[in-house]
């Protein structure tokens, strides 16, 4: 979710987290990744982003995305009803998302790396317009290299294109492909790069395959850790 402005014609808790920006609710601003009880005809606008590029915004009840997932000015949306007594009370999360965080990108070597893996930890880049779910651009400097033969690429892997530019795989990008992988993000940090903004500088960090599977362990207890918790609030506990 990019912003928007969403009436309600029911009752429902809404919780909104992810990108940090202010969030009204009938004229009124409040917290960021946090949640809310509304009743019919509540507005709630979801404002330009101030930290992180992307939020998420969960109804009780759940919705109906059986018309698909693009959703555009003036759709109605049908909403499930929701369990129980609706929630206990609202709450916010006691610290921003992870993937907010002001940090290099955590990286292993990839299978080219001589095709500019040095220049990408030195220089870092700049995040392009061009991003989505299928990948993130980033500036770089030319590095002269042959395309291999297209096989296998993962989401996280950092692509070096002819121009310089360096693409970091998304979860909806390509499996295949042609240019030369010189690292690969590591599952830990994935979220961070789904939060990059448009002109922000990206420096990365080298580290080795037992690091990686161990921040990412770590990562993994942490969400688990919170959705713990929220679901204690959501019955009361």
């Amino acid at each position: 979710m990019f912003g928007g402005v969403f009436s309600f014609s029911q009752d429902c808790g809404v919780a909104i987290a992810g990108a940090v920006g202010p969030v009204i609710v009938n004229g009124i601003e409040m917290a960021s990744n946090a949640s809310v009880w509304v009743k019919p005809g509540t507005v709630v606008e979801v404002a330009a982003y101030t930290e992180g590029s992307v939020a998420y915004m969960a109804v009780s009840g759940g919705v109906d995305a059986s018309a698909g997932l693009s959703v555009k000015r003036g759709d109605v949306l049908d909403i499930g009803l929701p369990g129980g007594q609706g929630m206990a009370k609202p709450f916010r999360l006691d610290q921003p998302p992870s993937s907010l965080m002001a940090r290099p990108l955590r990286v292993m070597r990839g299978p080219q790396a001589e095709a500019g893996f040095e220049s990408l930890m030195r220089d870092g880049g700049v995040v392009l317009a061009e991003r989505s779910r299928v990948g993130t651009r980033l500036s770089g400097e030319p590095v002269a290299f042959e395309e291999i033969p297209s096989e296998p690429a993962c989401w996280g892997a950092v692509q070096a294109t002819p121009n310089g530019q360096r693409i970091v795989i998304g979860p909806d990008g390509p499996t295949i492909g042609g240019y030369p992988k010189i690292a690969a993000v590591i599952a830990a940090d994935l979220d961070r790069v789904a939060q990059l903004r448009e002109g922000e500088a990206v420096q990365f960090a080298l580290v080795e395959r037992e690091e990686a599977v161990a921040d990412s362990a770590t990562a993994i207890k942490e969400i688990e850790k919170r959705v713990s918790l929220l679901r204690a609030l959501a019955r009361g506990v």
